[in-house]
């Protein structure tokens, strides 16, 4: 077992884990030590184990400036290939940064139409990615099979009133009939307020562990 070697750079690192990290997009750095030691008798510092990660992932999908500078792009290409999908891009005026981005296909409405009951589950979660400050807001059905079925979800800078509002505008217009909805939440922050601002004449409760 050897520590390190001169050829083993971020790139060989990156070359060394790309097919699992394919396989595998949670793939750890630690992990990839492990493995790097298991089956090529080297032991790689955790600093160069991640650049090399960093490297592989910017190979396979891109770094992130660009890929936000794709968005529009994006949203124009996949309304195109999804008629009647709404999807909505909101920026900063005045600065021109991202602040969120909206999507509900066609599919994914038309299914909660017809294959679930008339209840979703709104819910944020932080983005767990050390490089993008943000949060995923999404909103869920139970399918005929008490399954989750994802209606729509959207990347926002934060969850806030204002995002909440502008993810609540834009499910509306994705939604394919005006039946009346039980919305189901956390307190999240802005939720409270948000859904009777946009959604009056409906329902709203809370998870019953956040009530407690």
């Amino acid at each position: 077992m050897s520590d390190g070697h001169p050829w083993t750079s971020k790139k060989w690192v990156a070359n060394a884990v790309m097919g699992k990290l394919v396989d595998k997009p949670t793939y750890r750095a630690s992990e990839m030590m492990t493995d790097i030691r298991r089956e090529y008798g080297i032991s790689i510092p955790y600093h160069q184990t991640w650049w090399g990660k960093e490297v592989a992932v910017s190979s396979l999908y891109g770094d992130f400036r660009t890929s936000y500078h794709m968005l529009n792009w994006y949203r124009e290409r996949a309304i195109q290939s999804n008629p009647g999908s709404i999807l909505s891009l909101e920026v900063d005026p005045e600065t021109q940064r991202f602040k969120c981005f909206f999507i509900c296909f066609q599919a994914s409405a038309y299914g909660f139409e017809v294959g679930c009951r008339p209840m979703l589950f709104l819910d944020g979660t932080h983005i767990k990615q050390h490089k993008v400050q943000g949060v995923i807001l999404a909103a869920s059905a139970l399918n005929g099979n008490n399954e989750l079925f994802t209606v729509a979800y959207s990347i926002a800078d934060s969850e806030t009133y204002d995002n909440w509002v502008w993810f609540l505008q834009n499910l509306k217009k994705a939604l394919l009939s005006d039946r009346r909805i039980a919305f189901l939440s956390d307190r999240g922050k802005g939720l409270k307020e948000a859904i009777p601002d946009i959604f009056p004449n409906d329902h709203h409760g809370y998870c019953f562990q956040h009530i407690m």
